[in-house]
């Protein structure tokens, strides 16, 4: 529907900017969502009263200086309060079809402004649709989003969106509705997008969950910003920007830790190791860390530069485009083709060739060697799992012999946080690098696992799956193990998953070369590379595991751990005899679990709900019966009532003892 290509040239630039001075300026839209969810309230006595200070939060989304739709609204209430409150009950009523209700809010206003406009002196109402969509994205955050006409089809041309956008006002707010809706699933699935949010969110802001609010900024972004990035239409280079700062400024200011903290100096040490322009991407797969760690701390440091010397801004009156205080910067062509590449300033440059920077890291797992990778013991895993000492040496056994396990049992066992331990205990120390944890779901498939093609602007491009790149990262290092965590192994098409790679998994088929799909050379799982896999037994929506992949792993049945001298330890810690009272009456839970002849063992409780918590509280425990253990009991007898009732009074008569 859209090009890829100037999707990605966009958000590129748009990550950059977004976690400053950007977020400091845009950061009210999420207020303002938060703020009329709180405060909206159809029935209120004062209607008038309620939407001034719902809508108080707005600013220029309702109010701007030819422009007073949040005013009129509260004019039009001075006059006719019901009329104006049914308005707002049919906009908001989803059981309709959204067009009807748009075009009915905009006629009930024609109506009012006939009646009232020679009384009043009104001109217009306002209520154009981006007021409309404003007010249905205030009340609908997760679904709606604000429509303006300017800023869409600036997106649209940017884009290069191949949807045909309708004239008329209402039906092209619902075209712009149909690209958001398109847009929305390429945002969720960006990870780097979707942390970056996170980290930008405070308590006063809506969680913007389904990235609504985030996409209509990126609009507004497209329109307002990002066209003035680009010098001239079809060219590849930006705006050009030279803010004078000398090599001798550039030697002091790296001397001063106010503007160039650690951080900073990861950056510009590994540009400089680089040696040539290079996107952000590219710097992040070679030396380690995130591509938000290079953007924002670019972003930041750019900051203290300019307010140190006091330099004019690169955009006038915006605080937008601080990397370019350190940086010059342009789109891709060829083989960079999408990508937007950075490049030192040739005088940055220069003050760095003269400055020490053998304490800075060149690599993030020189650091993290030192920091991360601590070392763990099988000691220190048998006192953090509450597994014997038997069992764990049965379970480094069955896996150093077979290479591939599953670690099955009922929830809250601690499937998934014992994988990953017994991994470190072999390996010796907690080493992320070559732990690698994926969770399977219906809809993965061989080309995510392995390799297969994607889809992008020019066609379609090979991408390499987690599986493959892990192999490949073993096969470098014969000499280290490495550990792919699969959780809910159970969840995903095994066949479909593994396709020719089914036989290649089995222990006496390591280290075979068989050409697979997509690939013309051939390709091997090496021995040193290790599965675990977990499967929740209580899952009933699942099938029986695939018989193919059943009989190249080894099973290990997790139980819970209540009675382990490990779990003892925890509780006597606790000290709490509510505690103490709710761990019985769990067990004796487990014991009419086991003999339900529609459940068993396989349902049962585990041990790991009641271990968050380093010390018991009311209100913990209150939260572990009320929304993980009771939802779960319901589940297991929605068919016999009187079953979870008994047992839903027995644990909360725990609590209210």
């Amino acid at each position: 529907m859209f090009n890829y290509k100037k999707l990605n040239e966009a958000l590129d630039y748009f990550k950059v900017i977004f976690p400053g001075t950007h977020w400091e300026k845009e950061k009210y839209k999420w207020q303002a969502v938060k703020h009329f969810q709180e405060h909206w309230d159809e029935n209120a006595t004062d209607f008038s009263e309620m939407w001034m200070k719902a809508t108080e939060k707005t600013g220029n989304l309702l109010a701007s200086r030819y422009n007073f739709p949040r005013g009129m609204i509260r004019d039009f209430i001075e006059v006719a309060p019901e009329k104006v409150r049914a308005m707002f009950a049919a906009l908001f009523d989803e059981s309709k079809d959204l067009e009807t209700r748009v075009r009915s809010f905009q006629s009930a206003s024609d109506n009012l402004l006939e009646t009232h406009k020679e009384e009043k002196g009104w001109k217009q109402h306002f209520q154009s649709t981006n007021a409309i969509s404003t007010y249905l994205w205030l009340r609908f955050p997760d679904k709606y989003y604000i429509s303006k006409s300017s800023e869409i089809l600036r997106l649209a041309k940017v884009l290069e969106v191949k949807q045909k956008i309708r004239q008329e006002a209402v039906g092209k707010m619902l075209d712009c509705y149909k690209i958001f809706d398109e847009l929305r699933p390429y945002f969720k699935a960006d990870d780097e997008l979707t942390q970056i949010l996170k980290q930008s969110i405070d308590d006063t802001c809506y969680a913007d969950p389904e990235m609504v609010t985030l996409l209509v900024d990126f609009s507004y972004y497209l329109g307002q910003e990002y066209k003035s990035m680009l010098a001239d239409e079809g060219k590849t280079q930006y705006v050009e920007y030279d803010p004078g700062i000398t090599v001798e400024q550039w030697k002091q200011l790296l001397q001063n830790e106010d503007i160039f903290n650690p951080s900073s100096l990861k950056v510009v040490r590994r540009f400089l190791d680089y040696e040539k322009e290079a996107a952000i991407s590219q710097i992040a797969s070679k030396y380690g860390l995130t591509n938000n760690f290079y953007n924002k701390n670019t972003v930041d440091t750019g900051v203290r530069v300019r307010d140190e010397l006091q330099l004019e801004r690169p955009f006038e009156g915006s605080n937008k485009g601080s990397w370019r205080f350190l940086f010059t910067g342009r789109l891709g062509d060829g083989k960079d083709s999408g990508l937007f590449l950075w490049k030192l300033r040739d005088e940055l440059k220069e003050a760095l060739e003269t400055v020490d920077l053998s304490h800075i890291p060149l690599y993030e797992h020189e650091e993290t060697q030192k920091t991360q990778s601590l070392s763990y013991t099988k000691a220190d895993f048998l006192d953090e799992v509450y597994l014997s000492e038997k069992n764990y040496d049965t379970l480094v056994a069955l896996l150093n012999h077979r290479k591939n396990i599953i670690l099955q049992g009922p929830p809250g066992v601690g499937k998934t946080f014992m994988a990953k331990r017994l991994a470190y205990s072999i390996i010796g120390e907690k080493r992320e690098d070559n732990v690698q944890l994926i969770q399977f779901h219906q809809s993965y498939s061989y080309e995510d696992f392995i390799m297969g093609y994607k889809p992008d602007a020019d066609g379609f491009y090979l991408e390499e799956g987690l599986f493959y790149k892990l192999c490949k990262q073993a096969e470098d290092n014969p000499t280290e193990n490495f550990y792919l965590i699969i959780d809910e192994i159970n969840r995903g098409n095994l066949s479909r998953i593994f396709g020719e790679l089914m036989m290649l998994i089995e222990k006496d088929y390591r280290d075979t070369e068989l050409y697979i799909a997509y690939s013309d050379e051939p390709f091997s799982v090496p021995g040193n590379l290790y599965l675990i896999g977990t499967m929740n037994t209580a899952d009933r929506s699942l099938a029986m595991i695939d018989y193919a992949l059943r009989r190249r792993f080894s099973f290990f049945t997790m139980t819970p751990a209540f009675d382990s001298k490990g779990f003892k330890a925890h509780q006597a810690k606790q000290n709490d005899p509510k505690f103490n009272q709710l761990i019985t009456t769990v067990k004796e839970l487990n014991r009419a679990i086991s003999e339900d002849t529609s459940l068993g063992e396989g349902f049962c409780i585990g041990h790991s709900y009641f271990c968050e918590n380093s010390v018991s509280s009311s209100d913990w425990l209150h939260h572990v019966v009320h929304y993980e253990l009771l939802p779960m009991l319901a589940e297991y007898w929605f068919d016999n009532v009187d079953k979870y009732k008994e047992w839903e009074d027995r644990l909360t008569g725990v609590l209210d003892d």
